[in-house]
């Protein structure tokens, strides 16, 4: 939640706030790479590499495929039980 929160503080321009939560990411996460590079990419020069707006189309894609195999698991674990 972090993470998306700071997403949005970037995304209304609102920098300070985006960083202050990328680093509470990381106090919490201290090896999430990632959020160290957008941290440094923000705090060095007031924007990350990649937008917010894409960050949110990966988040989303990933959480979809993880709710499709999660569906597909289900689907396979009810089929086994019916199986005689």
């Amino acid at each position: 939640m972090l993470f998306c929160r700071g997403l949005l503080y970037e995304e209304s321009k609102e920098v300070p706030r985006a960083l202050a939560c990328y680093r509470d990411v990381l106090t919490l996460f201290p090896d999430r790479q990632g959020v160290r590079e957008r941290l440094s990419e923000l705090a060095e020069t007031g924007r990350a590499r990649v937008a917010p707006a894409a960050m949110w189309q990966a988040i989303i894609f990933q959480r979809q495929s993880v709710d499709e195999h999660e569906e597909a698991e289900r689907l396979a674990n009810d089929e086994a039980q019916r199986q005689p």
